[in-house]
This record gives structure tokens, sequence and C-alpha cells, in this order.
């Protein structure tokens, strides 16, 4: 990949993130169990907020980076740990520090403006421990990022790394997302270019099909209604996010050197999506009966491949 696609890449992301319209919603954002499609969402801040009580003492030094609107921020808070929390959307980080106004005036809650892709502005050994809930797919500089946080770290602080999954049964269930979950796994797609399910969008935004059948992407066939069927759903801002996937996560922990202490999928496969209180109770049954066999270890290793989330609790083993 060029400087200059890094670059772009990073811009949009920088543009996205500080485009009001677009983080209005997050700001509204209340991650409860009464909220569709929050579901995994919610457990899996549930679950970060119980690795950390488990792990951590009280007044321990936290960091977030990518924190969003603020919302981990404000539960991390009550618990009585001291946060720090880092968003490249200054919009975000001013929200936060108005919802927060309190910890900031004792002193145990600061808010700064920052890039994950960027040296980190904090001392060495400084946190006990590093957190990141979905946001890794924004990164571009992995390589950069590992480092930082492996320095800021005190020595035996734990990393909590927190990530929707990409390859989630939710996104694979319907025949035109499976066709797309396969071209991303056959051409090991590591990018998403858009949430479309359309053939031409499979076609056009999978690089390696791309190139394997030399499509330019402006050829009349793309356009015919069998191609652009289905949902179109461009981004805004163009630019790519990481397609993370529990396999490829555990590929990155080895890479970068970290040690698995603990691992969970939030307790979500199937989230609600509508208020028909029958498919939410389908749903409810599913996840039920999911999380029953995920305890044997047959189906352990193919449920915690297809549950809502990945989340890790790491420690530095270099």
């Amino acid at each position: 990949m060029t400087k200059t696609s890094i670059n772009s890449f990073k811009k949009n992301i920088k543009g996205l993130w500080n485009h009001e319209p677009y983080v209005k919603k997050y700001k509204k954002a209340k991650y409860t169990n009464k909220s569709l499609e929050q579901d995994h969402m919610v457990n899996r801040l549930k679950t970060v907020n119980k690795i950390l009580k488990q792990n951590l003492n009280k007044n321990s030094n936290i960091l977030e980076l990518g924190f969003g609107a603020g919302q981990s921020a404000s539960l991390f808070l009550k618990e009585g740990f001291k946060y720090t929390g880092m968003d490249i959307s200054e919009s975000l980080v001013n929200f936060a520090k108005s919802k927060n106004k309190k910890f900031i005036k004792k002193k145990i809650a600061s808010f700064y403006v920052g890039s994950m892709d960027k040296k980190l502005k904090f001392k060495n050994k400084q946190f006990d421990a590093v957190i990141i809930i979905g946001a890794l797919q924004y990164v571009m500089n992995l390589n950069g990022l590992m480092r930082e946080i492996k320095r800021v770290l005190k020595k035996d602080g734990i990393f909590i790394l927190a990530q929707s999954n990409s390859f989630a049964i939710m996104d694979i269930v319907s025949p035109r997302k499976f066709l797309r979950f396969l071209a991303r796994v056959i051409y090991k797609e590591h990018f998403m270019y858009s949430y479309s399910t359309t053939f031409k969008s499979i076609l056009t935004e999978t690089t390696n099909l791309k190139k394997q059948f030399k499509i330019m992407g402006n050829e009349k066939w793309l356009n015919k209604n069998y191609f652009t069927k289905g949902n179109y759903l461009p981004w805004s801002f163009k630019g790519k996010r990481r397609i993370l996937s529990y396999d490829r996560i555990r590929n990155l922990i080895s890479k970068y050197k970290f040690q698995i202490i603990y691992y969970d999928y939030g307790g979500v496969f199937f989230y609600r999506k509508t208020k028909n209180k029958i498919i939410n109770l389908v749903f409810d049954l599913s996840n039920y009966l999911l999380n029953l066999l995920n305890k044997i270890f047959i189906f352990n290793f193919l449920l915690k491949r297809i549950g809502s989330s990945n989340i890790f609790l790491l420690k530095d083993k270099s």
C-alpha cells in the first residue's frame, strides 16, 4: 500500500469522525438492552467492564483509545478508575468532556484529541490498562500502534481489545451477505469499502477477485439490474475499514507478541433489528441455545468464530 493511499485513508477517517451530521447519532446513543441493534454493543461494554473490575484495583490508570461519545468513559469512571481517553473526533472529545465535568474537576478524567496512527502523547509505562472497543478497524499503522501500546503500558499491565466480529452470524445469514462473506474469505480480503450487498459491490470491492477477473468497475454490464439489485449502502467518506474476524485478531495478537489471558464473544449471536416481538423472541431463544452449546468444546470451536464480538484480555509477553 502506497504512502499516498495511507494518508488518503487517514484523511477520510478523520473527516468522517469530525463530520457533525455523522457523529451526532453517537452522541444520542444510549447503550441499553432496550435499544434495538445494540444488544451486542451493550454486552461487549459490560464484558469489558467486568474484565477491568476483575483485574484492576480502583484508582488504576486506564487509557481508552477511540472512545467515541464517552459512554464507556462514564461507566469506567463510576467504577472508580482514573480515566484517560483519546479520540480522533474533536466534536466527540468536547461532548465527552461536557458529560464528565465532575470527574474532570476531580482530576480523575482527561480527554484528548489524537490519532491511533500517530505516536501517543503519553509517558512510558503510564497506564495499568489500555482499552480499544470497536475502533481498531480504523487503524492503518498497526505496527506503530502496537509498539505504542506496549510502551505506555506498565509492567504486568493489561490490554483489552474488543471488536465487533466481521464474520458474525448476523452478517452472513442472508444469501447476498453469505456470498459477500465467501468472497472475502476465499480472496483473503482485509478491508471493506461499504456495507453494500449488491453483486456489483461484491465484484468491485473484493480486491483480489477484481484483479483476477480484470474488472475495472466502469463496465456497462455492472450497471444492469441483476448486479445492482440489493442493499446499496455506500459511505459518505470514501475509505476502507479493516475486516476483523476471530482468527484475524488471533493472528494479530500472535504477531505482536501478546498473551491471551481471557476470551469472550460477548454472549450475543443474534441481536434485535425489529420491534416484532415474535422475531425478537426467536432471536432470544437462539442466543440462549447457542450459549448453551458454546460450553461444549466441539461447538465452541465454531461458535466463537460467529459470535457478535471478539473480546480479548491480553498481556505483553515480549
